[in-house]
């Protein structure tokens, strides 16, 4: 059994991501995002945090927790395949799960990582669009004059992640941009298949979504959350490249430019808002 864990900055396309790469029956469909592997990865990293206070009086050393952690991972990966037991792969996505892929990229060894990456001015102005629908929802101000946190929300998934894997394909994790994959997401999906084992050869942008068009989604549902998208579970559109330039002001786009200029460098976004093959930061594993 092989384990891919799916990630990106919320509003990165991530849910197309792993409508991709979950598309065969070789993986379960691209279903819930799931939070069970986040909380485990963060207990371990609170352990390993406060050993020296706390956790060493209950194990004799870091290797140990380490260990246990790895176990109770696997134990979890090990349940959500017997839900799914004809498939090859357990495939798990979790925005918020990303900055936690170096610790479990050290717990387990043969995991692989796919972090789809997004113009952060697009990522923000998504971001944006979702707090105003939470704020009719709620009755609270809008925030939509104020993206500088979501600008720091969207960094805080692609830092850690930058210096373990860097940001070109590697043998842990591949970095997979929004505007390449809705621009030719065939391509994409072969790139994908390499990554993963996964056979992908016969992915299909034109049909709807595994999962999405049988019932195993609850579409209704998940209309409720401010965080549905229209094109969820539909044919791959690239509309939505650009999008930030009908959301945000010019004063924003700047202040978003300015602030997210780390990964706008090392993903080659530039005004245009398409990156550039090859460019590359921090440290390839």
């Amino acid at each position: 059994m092989k384990f891919i864990f799916i990630g990106g900055a919320q509003r990165a396309g991530t849910s197309l991501l792993h409508s991709i790469v979950c598309s065969t029956q070789a993986t379960p469909p691209p279903v819930a995002e799931d939070g069970t592997v986040r909380y485990l990865a963060m207990a371990h990293e609170d352990t390993i945090r406060r050993f020296d206070q706390h956790a060493g009086h209950f194990f004799q050393d870091r290797d140990e927790a380490a260990r246990f952690y790895r176990r109770l991972i696997l134990q979890y990966l090990e349940q959500v395949a017997k839900r799914w037991p004809d498939a090859s792969h357990v495939v798990l996505k979790q925005p918020l799960l990303t900055p936690h892929f170096p610790t479990l990229a050290k717990l387990l060894p043969k995991a692989g990582f796919i972090i789809a990456m997004r113009d952060p001015r697009d990522i923000v102005a998504s971001l944006l669009e979702v707090a105003d629908r939470e704020s009719v929802e709620l009755g609270t101000p809008s925030a939509r004059k104020r993206p500088g946190p979501f600008t720091c929300h969207a960094l805080r998934f692609y830092e850690r992640p930058m210096k373990a894997f860097g940001s070109r394909d590697g043998k842990r994790a591949v970095w997979i941009h929004y505007e390449e994959m809705v621009r030719d997401p065939e391509t994409v999906a072969r790139r994908l298949g390499s990554f993963t084992g996964i056979d992908l050869s016969g992915y299909q942008s034109g049909e709807p979504w595994r999962g999405w068009s049988d019932g195993t989604v609850d579409l209704e549902e998940r209309r409720k959350s401010p965080y549905f998208s229209p094109l969820w579970g539909q044919v791959v559109t690239a509309e939505r490249i650009g999008a930030w330039r009908g959301i945000l002001t010019e004063k924003e786009a700047v202040a978003v430019t300015r602030a997210a200029k780390p990964i706008m460098q090392a993903f080659g976004y530039g005004d245009a808002g398409t990156p550039v093959p090859g460019t590359t930061t921090g440290r390839q594993e």
